[in-house]
């Protein structure tokens, strides 16, 4: 998946959608990197995408992580609330969006509250999901001979 949504004032329906697309998906703080040079906030996740869709709308995901690099461009502040470090945390709910503000927050709670949360605010919405190339051996098979009997 390559996907990139930018403008001001983009509907709400578009928003929830995207946000939906990084439901579940695993996040590792240390990898988080904002650059204030250049406004940009990059990071990988690990997204399950969406199979299906019931009558209500509930996704069904896969079971099986996809790595991909999120970039929000257009950064003007960026806010990191980590109440405790931990390796990686999974996304809760996805993404949400608030007018110019793209908000991240843990599944896993201390003492009620989020322990890991990203606020990045921007001049207008600007954020890519691009998924990144596996570099394993169920990609990339190592080359065999076969020798034929003679």
């Amino acid at each position: 998946m390559n996907l990139r949504v930018q403008g001001s004032d983009l509907p709400e329906g578009i928003l929830k959608e995207v946000g939906s697309l990084l439901g579940r998906a695993i996040l590792h703080p240390s990898e988080v990197n904002y650059l204030t040079t250049t406004g940009t906030v990059s990071f990988l996740l690990e997204r399950f995408p969406i199979l299906e869709r019931s009558f209500l709308g509930h996704p069904t995901q896969s079971k099986e992580p996809v790595p991909c690099r999120v970039t929000i461009r257009n950064v003007t502040d960026c806010q990191i609330d980590e109440k405790k470090q931990l390796q990686s945390i999974c996304i809760l709910f996805g993404v949400r969006f608030r007018e110019k503000t793209i908000f991240f927050s843990s599944r896993e709670k201390d003492g009620g509250e989020a322990c890991y949360a990203l606020t990045c605010r921007t001049s207008g919405i600007d954020i890519a999901i691009v998924d990144q190339p596996e570099t394993d051996a169920s990609i990339n098979p190592p080359v065999t001979s076969v020798n034929p009997t003679t």
